[in-house]
């Protein structure tokens, strides 16, 4: 029978006169036999079988270490901080349209204090609210069925077009509060689908051992892009309208144009 050094039935052995610290330069665990009248055996070390390799960090060149990763790199990087700063850009600019709308149609009832034209939000315009944030479950349901069809690059590129038309059309034409509320939920559920589907083409389009490199440095340019967006919903627009309604239509159509160029298409091929 076999006894580890650690085991109860080697420490437990009474006859044992055998030096218990046998092995103990060498590599692996040291063992000992313990035969039928009592006496002990040595027994060669456990050792390690896996080959012991050297530890490698994270290492951002390998993002760049072919030309194909280099333009996907970068251009995933412009896609993420775009998609964070459409997506909260549309979720402030809700409630700043609505104010407007108020201001402009003459129902506004109660003013903010120490504004000239700013309205509080009644009950309605926070259910018109709500109802803009349920478009995010179709926006899901849709890039399923995209990415599935057509590929994880056309998806995106199809739900960054869309975007960009309903941000213009949203912008640039004189429409009732109902159809601003329709191209206000075609922003929201486009953006979270597109978002989605960056999110899998992201992880795919990676070998393995920079994977995760990947995917924390484009989510890093999304934290840029979420931390820019307040400045241009609720600063620019506030002193010119228009100016804020242009930096986001131009910005989703010129990220919707960039994703034409992305060099790998990941859908029915082996991760590496």
């Amino acid at each position: 029978a076999l006894a580890m050094k650690e085991s109860s039935r080697y420490h437990d052995d009474p006859s044992s006169d055998f030096e218990r610290d046998l092995g103990s330069d060498q590599e692996g665990i040291p063992m000992v036999e313990i035969t039928s009248n009592g006496s002990t055996q040595s027994q060669p070390a456990i050792t390690n079988n896996y080959e012991k390799t050297k530890r490698k960090g994270w290492n951002v060149k390998e993002l760049f270490s072919s030309k194909k990763l280099t333009v996907t790199t970068l251009l995933l990087w412009v896609l993420w901080c775009t998609l964070a700063f459409v997506y909260y850009g549309v979720v402030l600019l809700t409630t700043e349209l609505l104010k407007i709308d108020l201001v402009q149609n003459g129902t506004c009832i109660d003013k903010i204090p120490d504004t000239e034209s700013a309205c509080q939000l009644t009950t309605s315009n926070y259910i018109d609210v709500l109802w803009t944030t349920a478009a995010e479950f179709p926006g899901l349901l849709l890039t399923v069925v995209l990415t599935y069809y057509i590929g994880r690059r056309r998806t995106i590129t199809l739900e960054m077009t869309g975007v960009t038309a309903c941000y213009a059309l949203l912008f640039y034409c004189d429409v009732s509060k109902s159809v601003m509320l329709l191209f206000i939920f075609g922003v929201r559920g486009f953006i979270t689908g597109a978002y989605q589907a960056a999110h899998v083409y992201t992880a795919e389009v990676y070998p393995t051992h920079v994977r995760a490199t990947g995917l924390a440095f484009a989510s890093s340019c999304a934290r840029i892009g979420a931390l820019t967006t307040p400045f241009v919903a609720e600063v620019v627009m506030v002193n010119s309208l228009f100016q804020g309604k242009l930096i986001y239509t131009l910005v989703s159509g010129v990220t919707a144009f960039s994703t034409l160029f992305y060099p790998i298409e990941t859908t029915g091929k082996d991760l590496s």
